[in-house]
């Protein structure tokens, strides 16, 4: 009967101590190629509200990025661009935003997740596979997935800082 208990007690302790698989969130930004466009969407949740997002992010190896991101069968929030040289335009903000919200939050999460710079480990932005990204932020909680990618090169207009998209 103790042999029992002690192979029952040694049973658990293996099993407590081996821990398990689960895999580690990446800390370096995605490398997807340089020009292409990733068509995402996004549950985006502030203050317990959710918010279903479209994106459209533009990426060019000589232009920089340009995301356009509207809310799921609304307007248009967002348009910002984001040159090679780290210049940041805001090209549009809807009303219920602030562009100092783009250039603080979507920019910073823009570059950590799909730029050229290492995330650094107080990043609240994880890539966890090729597809799928978390933000975590203390504001705010960002779900993203990209749900197709259109490899090639994009069209130079949408790098043009004096160009606003329609």
């Amino acid at each position: 009967m103790c042999l029992k208990l002690q192979l029952r007690v040694v049973a658990l302790l293996i099993i407590l101590l081996s821990g398990c698989a689960t895999p580690t969130p990446r800390q370096t930004p995605l490398r997807v190629a340089t020009n292409a466009l990733l068509i995402q969407r996004g549950v985006l949740t502030i203050h317990g509200r959710q918010f279903t997002l479209n994106g459209y992010l533009a990426l060019s190896e000589s232009g920089g990025m340009r995301l356009v991101m509207t809310q799921a069968l609304g307007p248009r929030m967002v348009d910002v661009l984001v040159k090679n040289d780290g210049s940041v335009h805001v090209m549009y903000v809807g009303p219920s935003l602030r562009p100092i919200w783009i250039e603080r939050y979507v920019v910073r999460d823009m570059k950590h997740l799909f730029g050229n710079i290492a995330t650094p480990p107080s990043s609240p932005c994880r890539a966890l596979d090729d597809t799928h990204f978390e933000v975590k932020d203390r504001a705010y909680t960002l779900e993203l997935r990209t749900v197709e990618t259109k490899l090639g090169p994009q069209p130079a207009e949408l790098f043009d800082e004096t160009k606003v998209t329609k």
